[in-house]
Formats: structure tokens, C-alpha cells, sequence
């Protein structure tokens, strides 16, 4: 009798864990006939969820940066549209700077966190590049000097 509790104990877990029918349609219209603001905003805490270092962070770098990234991604495809909005145009560049900033702050403090981060959000590490060019560029004006 006590297996045969246990395995309807598990049933029911099981039966409760499954949504019925209706709750599936519920959950379904929800999301297709929610709108853009409150779509975007799903979106916001999802990323903050899939890329916080703690329960309840909302502002470490690689949440900043994947905020920034979806925002600029957004703006990109409004540009498709809009090729002459030049104040937003404005806008995006500074995100795409404030984005910039972050990277290098975390590829400096967490180089493991930063290699995570631009595998999860497909960009490129194009810091190095810069590291590259002004470091190839400060060599040759070092050695006129010496000559």
C-alpha cells in the first residue's frame, strides 16, 4: 500500500506539472497578441535572467552588453526602413560605443566571462584588432625617435 501511495503521489506530480489544454491556448495568445512594447520587454528579462552572474542581477557588464546588443539589433532592422533617420542614427552609434566600452572593460577584468559573452551574442572580438593597430603604430614612431 505504501508503494502504491508513493506512485500515485508521483502521478499526480506529474498530471500537475503537464498544463492542461486551455492553458496552453492562454499561454499561446498571450505571447502572439501581446504587443511590441511588452514583447520587447520579455525579451529584456530573459536576457537578464540567461546572462546574470546572481539571482536578481540586472546590471553586471555582460547584462549591459546583452541588453545593448538586442537594442542595436533592433535599431539595425528600423534602418532597413528608415535609411535617413539620422537622430536615431545618432543613438545607435552611441550604444554601439557605450557597447564597445563594455567589452573592453570585460575583456580586461574577465577574460573567461567576455570570451562567454561573444560566443552567446555571435560577435566578433574585434578589440584585439584595435590592440593590434595601435600597438604596430606606436612602434614605428618609437623608433624614428631612437634614429
Amino acid at each position: 500500500s505504501i508503494e502504491s501511495t508513493s506512485e500515485a503521489s508521483h502521478a499526480n506530480e506529474d498530471a500537475a506539472a503537464i498544463p492542461t489544454q486551455p492553458q496552453l491556448v492562454d499561454q499561446f495568445i498571450a505571447a502572439v497578441n501581446s504587443g511590441r512594447r511588452q514583447q520587447l520587454q520579455q525579451r529584456k528579462v530573459e536576457l537578464m535572467q540567461e546572462y546574470a552572474r546572481a539571482e536578481g542581477d540586472v546590471g553586471s557588464p555582460e547584462v549591459q552588453i546583452a541588453l545593448l546588443t538586442d537594442k542595436i539589433r533592433d535599431m539595425s532592422s528600423h534602418f532597413m526602413t528608415h535609411r535617413k533617420d539620422y537622430h536615431s542614427m545618432r543613438g545607435l552609434q552611441g550604444m554601439l560605443n557605450q557597447r564597445r566600452k563594455l567589452l573592453a572593460y570585460l575583456r580586461r577584468d574577465n577574460f573567461q566571462r567576455y570570451a562567454f559573452v561573444l560566443h552567446n551574442l555571435g560577435l566578433k572580438d574585434t578589440y584585439a584588432k584595435q590592440v593590434s593597430k595601435q600597438q604596430s603604430a606606436a612602434v614605428p614612431a618609437a623608433a624614428t625617435a631612437e634614429g
